[in-house]
């Protein structure tokens, strides 16, 4: 057992330090938004959404009666039944306005079970099916994440605080609250940097390659194998997704994807001014005022070259070779020890950090970057709790972190919507606390450590 220094904080009191400031946060912002939306004159208040804030009203997902009527994912449940069907024409119904399916055909056939009970018990029951399973994967996501604090000596109290501190991340809830297919997404990158932190190869591949054929900027991750000479990983990413997109040539034919690649991603990539796009096209297009709400903007020359470039530059941080350990037969007791006997090794914790930024360059890199689409990094915050213990960093770090993780982890009342200018990048507020997380997690990354054990 090694000792802490007597003006170190025990492991304990700093993850406990965090959740309390980053709810106390999370709280004081949603009032505030809350007090925002009932200073607003209004003539006809519905409820909730007219007294208090989106990031409180939508924690009623996750405990509300089956959803059957979810208007998210009904244009994916539709693509995935027309596969079943043998239909081709997946993009009929695609609009600029509102949601459409925009996903790639290999969507339609990694989703087919669901298209199978649209087909078999309709749509409402389908939809009902698909809140199930999120919010199964969503307790998935918060075990993945509290795996990271394993060996705090939380004790019964500590891990409820931080189960529910996990839960108040407003991504993942808005995630569950919409029904979004995101939601598999945010699990399947949650497990990838869980299983490429402890060197499971294949199945860090096989959830890249899964999530990568509902998003596809995701398919880069098979690339930052390749550079990271972890070929397992990259080659059963390659696999899967080429598997997936064989059947979906065989099923549909090339059709789908000539549309998809000619016309929908093209277009898509125009971007959103919506406050809910938090990617650098989004906050172009707020800053120059487009029009706001969920709607495809106009070709802009200026935004494509911004969101290209920010797109690029993105890229090479997610690939940039950072030095990171190989893991060695020394670290091996350190990965799967007796529960609650030592935490995860340095080579673990870097391992998973090192990972995590590059699907967190890869996620801001998208012209598209909904806010729900950063559900998953929680367990980057939990990585950084357990490296930050391992290093000695002190209380500073954690409240800083927990600031970081408060700005994530709300809802926020757009500032003046289509409003150009400065004021503007106040609606960006996840987008630079995700800048400020990738800064912390390759701190994470590049750092030493000390595995302790707690007992």
């Amino acid at each position: 057992m090694q000792m802490t220094k007597a003006s170190t904080p025990s492991p304990r009191r700093l993850a406990l330090t965090f959740a309390m400031i980053a709810l106390a946060g999370i709280l004081g912002l949603e009032a505030i938004n809350s007090m925002r939306i009932l200073a607003k004159p209004a003539p006809h208040r519905s409820f909730p959404q007219g007294y208090v804030s989106r990031g409180i009203w939508c924690t009623y997902g996750l405990v509300r009666p089956l959803d059957s009527t979810s208007t998210d994912i009904a244009p994916t449940l539709e693509a995935a039944h027309d596969a079943i069907e043998g239909d081709a024409a997946l993009y009929r119904d695609f609009n600029a306005l509102g949601s459409s399916y925009i996903y790639p055909p290999t969507t339609a056939i990694e989703l087919a079970p669901y298209g199978l009970a649209v087909s078999e018990l309709g749509m409402p029951r389908a939809t009902q099916i698909v809140d199930l399973v999120n919010r199964v994967a969503t307790a998935g996501l918060v075990v993945i994440a509290l795996m990271y604090l394993r060996g705090m000596g939380l004790g019964t109290v500590g891990w409820i605080l931080a189960a529910i501190t996990t839960l108040a991340f407003f991504p993942i809830r808005w995630s569950l609250f919409c029904v979004q297919a995101q939601t598999l997404v945010n699990v399947l990158l949650a497990g990838a940097v869980l299983a490429y932190g402890t060197s499971r190869g294949a199945t860090s591949g096989l959830l890249v390659g899964l999530a990568a054929c509902i998003k596809p900027h995701f398919a880069v991750l098979a690339l930052f194998g390749v550079v990271r000479r972890q070929w397992r990983m990259a080659i059963v990413a390659i696999v899967t997704g080429g598997v997936l997109i064989l059947i979906s040539i065989l099923v549909l034919g090339f059709e789908p994807w000539r549309t998809y690649l000619d016309k929908i991603v093209p277009f898509v990539s125009n971007g959103y001014a919506w406050d809910h796009n938090q990617s650098f096209n989004g906050l172009a297009r707020r800053w120059l005022g487009d029009p706001d709400g969920f709607r495809i903007t106009p070709a802009s020359t200026g935004v494509r070259a911004f969101t290209a470039i920010t797109s690029i530059a993105l890229i090479f941080v997610a690939l940039w070779p950072r030095r990171v350990p190989a893991p060695e037969a020394s670290e091996a007791q350190d990965v799967s020890p007796p529960a609650g006997k030592r935490m995860l090794s340095a080579v673990v914790l870097r391992r998973s950090a090192d990972f995590g930024i590059a699907a967190l360059a890869l996620t801001m890199a998208s012209p598209v970057a909904w806010n729900h689409h950063y559900g998953w990094t929680v367990v980057l915050f939990a990585v950084g709790i357990a490296a930050g213990i391992g290093v000695g960093w002190g209380i500073r770090f954690y409240t800083g972190l927990a600031v970081i993780y408060m700005l994530a982890a709300t809802s926020w009342v757009p500032v003046t919507p289509a409003h150009p200018g400065l004021i503007s990048l106040v609606n960006s507020k996840l987008l630079f606390a995700a800048i400020a997380l990738l800064l912390v997690t390759w701190r994470v990354a590049v750092a030493g450590h000390r595995a302790r054990s707690d007992d």
